[in-house]
């Protein structure tokens, strides 16, 4: 049995969304700032090991 954890997402304002088979799908030409991450660490007290950006 997997333990239950939370999970955050940030989506970029004016996506197309649509409801896939493996669930929600978004795509848009808008990308989050590079330094989203520093943000997140300062901000939400995160530590380098719960922070996993895909690039």
């Amino acid at each position: 049995m997997m333990e239950k954890y939370s999970a955050g997402f940030l989506i970029p304002k004016d996506v197309n969304r649509v409801l896939g088979d493996n669930g929600w799908e978004f795509e848009s030409s808008s990308r989050l700032p590079a330094d989203i991450e520093l943000l997140f660490k300062s901000e939400l007290s995160l530590c380098e090991s719960s922070l996993d950006f895909a690039t």
